[in-house]
């Protein structure tokens, strides 16, 4: 029998760098959960976190909690206020 890895096409990819205990971070975080489509994959953290590759090379802005979202190969500018990551996913 042969196995796939998942039955739905991926939406997208949105990676919150920040601390997750920030309450900057957690807005950020739960727009994201609200807003991205379903199929998405949402991974909130600190930049470079060992293991997880959706945080690598994603700094913080300017010392804020940053959201990247993607699609595809396709990534929009980093953000860091709630209502652009909104009007991004």
């Amino acid at each position: 029998m042969q196995r796939r890895a998942a039955s739905f096409p991926l939406q997208g990819q949105v990676a919150i760098a920040g601390d997750p205990t920030d309450a900057g971070t957690a807005e950020l975080a739960r727009i994201a959960y609200r807003r991205a489509p379903a199929g998405s994959v949402i991974v909130v953290g600190l930049p470079d976190t060992p293991g997880v590759a959706l945080l690598a090379d994603r700094p913080l802005r300017d010392g804020r909690p940053t959201a990247y979202v993607c699609r595809g190969f396709v990534c929009r500018l980093p953000v860091t206020d709630p209502a652009e990551l909104a009007g991004q996913l």
